[in-house]
């Protein structure tokens, strides 16, 4: 996801044996909108979100069985943003960054790994 919007409103699906990973270009907007899942429930998974605007209004949602950390350390880059945590695993969600997740929406696990 190179480049401003690069992979702005993309649905990235992983196949089999692809890690869970996933590096936006570096550029303002370069993951605004994505809708993304790994592919396996059982690795941890890492998004920083670093630009303005980076993965804002995406829909992010965690592997149900491995920690995940989302990191939204620059302007609204997670604004309006959903994010679905692990079900049975940790989650930390980082706000750092000037409105980083304003009016972003966490699943928190009912029962918290």
């Amino acid at each position: 996801c190179d480049g401003s919007a690069g992979c702005e409103n993309a649905n990235i699906n992983w196949v089999d044996g692809q890690v869970n990973s996933l590096t936006c270009g570096g550029s303002d907007s370069s993951c605004y909108g994505i809708d993304i899942k790994p592919y396996d429930d059982t690795a941890t998974f890492s998004l920083d979100c670093n630009q303005q605007d980076e993965c804002r209004t995406s829909t992010i949602t965690c592997p149900d069985d491995s920690a995940c950390t989302i990191t939204c350390s620059a302007e609204s880059s997670c604004r309006s943003a959903t994010i679905i945590c692990p079900t049975t695993a940790a989650c930390n969600i980082q706000c750092t960054g000037s409105n980083g997740c304003t009016d972003a929406t966490v699943m928190w696990s009912s029962t918290p790994g």
